[in-house]
Formats: C-alpha cells, structure tokens, sequence
C-alpha cells in the first residue's frame, strides 16, 4: 500500500479535501483553502495539484464535487462573493480544460446554444464518464427546487472549444498537448483520440481528418 500526500494550495490556511475521483484513480478534485477562500482543485499525477476556480472576476470561493473518467471536465459550485457573506446564492460551475470555469447555465445557453429552463443553477452533483451527463439542480431555499438531468449533444471529438466547427481554435488546445505523454503536465485526454496515453502523430492524423469540418 502507498499514502500519497495531495497537497494544499500556497497562499492559504493549510486546509483542504478530496470530493470526487477517477475510475481510474489517477485524478482527484475538491477543495483548498487559498488567499481567503476555499478554491476548487484537481489533482493529477503529473501536474500536482491545480486551482480551477473562482469565475473570472470573482474574489470568492469554489468547490468542486463531481469529475469525468478522463478528468477533462469538472463539476461545482462557485461565487463572486465570500461564502460566508453571500447574498447572491452560489451557482453551479463547469470546468473543461479548453476553457477554464464558468457557470454551468452560461455554458449550457451562450456556449452550446441550449434551451435552459430555469436562469440559472444552483448546484451541479454528477456528471457521467464521457462528461456528456450532467445531474444538476435549481435550490432557491433549503426545502425545495428543481433537478435536472441534462443530456448534452456529442460534438465532433476535434472540436475542443465547442464553437460547432474544427478550426484554429481547436489546433491551439491540440498543439498545446501535442508531444505529451499521461504523465506530462501539459497531456490532454481529449488530445489523445486513440487513448495510448500519448498526444503523437497518430492522434494528430485524426485532427488532420476532422480539420475543417463541422460539428
């Protein structure tokens, strides 16, 4: 048996904790304390451990609770205001490698152009394997809501920005990983089409394949 140490984010009071794993067991996500607040975190062999949150623009805090298999996308909860000073109710977050966080509602109208039937979301608790579904929930007090089970559309594997087409866009995230092995810190699983655990020239033939066109 081996103990491995995951770490606390500098900056912060030395506190922390692990919310959700891989089926694999190579990658962790939770929650650190850093520059006065909670920050969601994942954690990855090669990386460490990585602050994922807040939004742009929020000083607060964010927690994250839910991940793919691949750990390429993340589920949780974030604010713009410190979470014991909230007057806005936290909103549920999405994390992708391609694009950082932001709120789940604002990914699911602005970025996919999808129909949400509330405004916003409060909670996002789970999330399949291939990231694709998503249990979420709209809370407005503690004895009641709306849950959702949200399905979204498979896009083109190559489209990693979501933007419904293959284009130079999707090449930056692709060179960015391009090189890369699982345990390099730069590795991408959304890179590695053909899962060998490296981002090579196969994997690059199929982005060549998919270049141009449309989701």
């Amino acid at each position: 048996m081996t103990a491995t140490d995951l770490g606390v984010l500098p900056n912060g009071n030395g506190e922390g904790g692990a919310a959700a794993i891989t089926p694999d067991g190579t990658i962790i996500v939770g929650v650190s304390n850093a520059d006065g607040g909670d920050q969601a975190v994942r954690w990855t062999p090669g990386w460490g451990i990585e602050q994922l949150g807040p939004i742009p623009g929020g000083p607060a805090f964010s927690a994250a609770g839910a991940v793919s298999a691949d750990g390429s996308v993340v589920l949780g909860r974030t604010s713009v205001e410190p979470e014991d000073q909230q007057s806005i109710p936290a909103r549920a977050s999405i994390w992708t490698e391609e694009g950082g966080m932001r709120l789940l509602s604002d990914y699911i109208t602005n970025e996919l152009g999808l129909f949400l039937p509330v405004p916003f979301l409060t909670d996002a608790t789970a999330i399949s394997d291939d990231g694709r579904t998503i249990l979420c929930a709209q809370r407005t007090d503690p004895n009641g809501g709306r849950t959702f089970l949200l399905r979204l559309p498979q896009g083109d594997p190559a489209d990693f920005n979501n933007d419904g087409d293959v284009d130079l866009g999707d090449f930056g995230f692709f060179g960015a990983a391009f090189g890369t092995t699982s345990d390099d810190p730069n590795y991408r699983p959304r890179a590695d089409f053909d899962s060998d655990n490296d981002v090579d020239l196969g994997d690059f033939g199929f982005y060549g394949q998919r270049f141009g066109g449309s989701s």
